[in-house]
């Protein structure tokens, strides 16, 4: 058997511009002694990591993450790649930081300012469980998403996934926000706040991220597709207050009503996102 197809069938993730080199080494070693061999590989190959700018160099990466299809989890030593992720995870974290400042501004912030401010009942920042999620689960699934397939999305995806994003983020907020019976930081007296205007843009451009994923990227990595369906899917269930109204049931706060942990919106939101998932993936990996 070739050195270089023994190294791949052990180390099926590199790439033949890591294998070849390092079977060429061994094959060098083998016209010397097993002590003079094991000398000559180790320099052989500090000269070729010095040469080729360390193991940095994309060379150097798995084959996964050579691919558009990368999926991070996977052993790389780009580290471009974790300062791309950080910087898109700061952009879909700093917004959820910033409507927490703004919603102190407003006497919105905790369960105590908000009675504070004369309102015995509500939905306080800090009790909103999808602001939670969206500077975490959201936030690093978004993350993830970006800087693995951006660079396949032209200007026209963008724009049409911004503009989907924005017409269903605007449905949410006027068409079913205001219409709850509770007053919310992003919610009002029928009226959406300053805080909810900064919600109605983030949820439009993170939808319109989860269109440019699952309709507008080509060859998705399946694994990928799978764990985005289901974190999407979780951060659905944490946003419907599913788990705020299970924790009200048994320790009855009062400042939160206790109601119907499973209630109809509810359940067809959940639904209606699994279905609408359900049907990207299989397009996603046609």
């Amino acid at each position: 058997m070739q050195t270089g197809h023994f190294l791949t069938r052990i180390f099926p993730g590199f790439s033949a511009p890591f294998v070849k080199p390092v079977a060429a080494n061994w094959r060098a070693r083998d016209g010397l002694t097993h002590g003079e061999g094991r000398v000559h590989f180790a320099l052989v190959n500090l000269a070729l990591v010095k040469q080729t700018g360390g193991m940095n160099n994309r060379r150097f990466l798995p084959r996964e993450n050579n691919d558009a299809g990368a999926l991070p989890g996977r052993v790389a030593f780009d580290k471009g790649y974790m300062w791309t992720w950080l910087a898109y995870f700061a952009v879909f974290t700093l917004p959820v930081l910033l409507q927490g400042y703004i919603a102190w501004s407003d006497g919105f912030l905790t369960p105590a300012q908000m009675q504070a401010h004369g309102v015995a009942q509500g939905l306080p920042f800090v009790a909103h469980g999808a602001m939670w999620s969206d500077a975490t689960l959201f936030a690093g699934t978004m993350a993830t998403v970006m800087t693995n397939y951006a660079r396949q999305w032209k200007a026209r995806h963008w724009a049409i996934s911004l503009a989907v994003g924005l017409v269903a983020s605007a449905g949410m907020h006027w068409g079913v926000y205001v219409s709850g019976g509770l007053p919310e930081a992003h919610v009002r007296d029928g009226a959406v706040t300053s805080v909810g205007i900064i919600h109605f843009v983030y949820m439009g451009t993170g939808i319109a991220v989860v269109v440019l994923f699952y309709l507008f990227t080509d060859k998705p990595n399946p694994t990928t597709v799978k764990w985005v369906s289901i974190l999407l899917v979780l951060h659905t269930i944490v946003g419907t207050h599913a788990l705020l109204k299970l924790w009200a049931t048994y320790t009855h706060p009062v400042w939160y009503p206790a109601g119907n942990i499973l209630d109809a919106p509810a359940v067809a939101t959940v639904l209606s996102t699994i279905l609408a998932l359900w049907l990207a993936s299989r397009w996603a990996l046609r």
